[in-house]
C-alpha cells in the first residue's frame, strides 16, 4: 500500500511505526478520510506521534473507533483511554506515544487541529 511505503520512510525512525502503520492501514481500509500525521517527537509532549482523520457520519465514526482499538489489542498494543461516546462527533484514542483524533468531517473543519499543528504534517499521506 503506497500510502504505509512512504509513511515507513519519511518516519523510519520511529519506534512506533509498525503501530503507526497498523492505525493506518485500519482507517484506510475503513475508508477513512483526510488522514494525516503529525510527528510531535521534537517537542516534549507525552505523544511523539498524532493521527487525525475524518469520516461522512456518526455511525461511521463510532464503529472506527472500534476497529482501531480491537485491531492495536489484536497486536498487542495497549490503549490507555478513549474519550468520546455514542453522538460525539470527535473521538480521541490514547495509545500511549500515538493519539489518533477521529472527526466527523464538519467538526474537524471548526476545531482545526490541521491548522493548529501545520508545521508538524508529515507529508505524503493519502488525501
Amino acid at each position: 500500500m503506497l500510502l504505509l511505503k512512504i509513511q515507513r520512510n519519511i518516519m523510519k525512525g520511529s519506534p512506533n511505526l509498525e503501530k503507526i502503520e497498523r492505525i493506518l492501514k485500519t482507517l484506510d481500509e475503513k475508508h477513512a478520510t483526510d488522514i494525516k500525521i503529525m510527528d510531535l517527537s521534537d517537542i516534549d509532549l507525552i505523544h511523539e506521534t498524532m493521527i487525525v482523520a475524518s469520516v461522512s457520519n456518526i455511525r461511521l465514526l463510532n464503529a472506527l473507533k472500534d476497529y482501531v482499538v480491537e485491531d492495536l489489542e489484536k497486536d498487542g498494543y495497549n490503549i490507555h483511554h478513549v474519550e468520546g461516546k455514542g453522538e460525539s462527533d470527535w473521538l480521541l484514542i490514547d495509545a500511549f506515544d500515538v493519539v489518533v483524533h477521529l472527526f466527523l468531517e464538519e467538526s474537524r473543519l471548526h476545531y482545526a487541529l490541521d491548522r493548529l499543528w501545520a508545521d508538524k504534517i508529515v507529508e505524503g499521506v493519502k488525501q
